[in-house]
């Protein structure tokens, strides 16, 4: 047999290195392909010897997994837990696949335990991502980072809508709403409009009687006839095309403030309309064809 020379030894090496390498590179690139257009989704459901499936297909726990943005049937099984299956969409912007089983029987009770690292993990990511979902949606509606207030005058608190923004709920006597509303507009750095706000106080000027009277007050005396009598009006100010008022009672027994009511009246012709019903606080959600800046003018009469 005959023997290699140190040249042919070397050049035989470098051909096996560069084989290699060019099977590492197609390797690379065959895995970069099969990820295009897939998301790196991080799976951790305790305990991690479960079994995960996405529409029946396994997927690793306790790992990583690159999948195709869209909704899937998500089953996880271990023998003596209880079988959870629920519908998950995984989008471009989803992270994790989280969850924990529950126990069905003593011995998924001791796996529980010798497992429970598995489960404080997931716990402390929850934990994490709701912290972190808090933090982002203070930012975005920094109205947030002074509510809920709840004291013997009146409470103002808040819900989340399915968009994921808030809505505000005001309760309060009638003769603690200003209280309230004052409150609000005293929050710094704070537009009230961009905010969905409702008040359980009732709102008797929904339904105004129709009329083409050219003087404001008059006008929404006539707007109202059944119940006007009982409600005083607040200074008026034009604002270009509109008119700004506030219909308010008096208790004169016990000196207190009864809710103002804003007003925002549009000129037509000769004649006035209610731009929007008459509210305790206007808001681009109950006044949204009205703009900002004449909403935030009638709020702070």
């Amino acid at each position: 047999m005959k023997r290699l020379t140190a040249n042919q030894r070397i050049k035989l090496a470098v051909a096996a290195f560069l084989g290699l390498v060019v099977l590492a590179i197609i390797f690379t690139a065959v895995i970069y392909v099969s990820r295009i257009g897939k998301v790196a989704v991080i799976t951790k459901y305790a305990p991690y010897n479960a079994s995960v499936y996405l529409n029946g297909s396994e997927i690793n726990n306790n790992a990583t997994n690159f999948l195709t943005p869209g909704t899937y049937e998500l089953t996880v099984n271990l023998e003596h837990f209880v079988t959870n299956t629920e519908t998950i969409t995984i989008t471009e912007d989803t992270e994790y696949i989280l969850g924990s089983l529950i126990f069905a029987d003593e011995e998924g009770q001791v796996i529980t335990a010798e497992r429970k690292k598995d489960f404080l993990e997931v716990e402390g990511i929850f934990g994490k991502l709701l912290t972190n979902a808090g933090n982002k949606i203070r930012q975005e509606y920094p109205i947030l980072d002074f509510l809920p207030i709840n004291n013997a005058f009146y409470s103002i608190s808040f819900a989340y809508k399915d968009d994921g923004s808030p809505k505000i709920t005001v309760q309060a006597q009638p003769t603690m709403v200003d209280v309230a509303v004052r409150k609000m507009l005293s929050f710094p750095d704070i537009t009230l409009t961009d905010y969905d706000i409702t008040f359980t106080t009732p709102n008797p000027f929904t339904s105004p009687a129709p009329n083409n009277i050219s003087d404001p007050f008059t006008f929404i005396r006539a707007s109202f006839p059944n119940i006007i009598n009982h409600y005083q009006f607040g200074p008026g100010r034009n604002a270009g095309e509109y008119y700004l008022t506030t219909i308010y009672t008096y208790n004169f027994t016990s000196d207190d403030s009864y809710a103002h009511f804003k007003v925002i009246l549009r000129k037509t012709g000769d004649s006035w309309t209610f731009a929007a019903t008459p509210q305790l606080l206007f808001t681009t959600k109950n006044a949204p064809s009205i703009p900002v800046e004449i909403l935030d003018y009638a709020n702070r009469l």
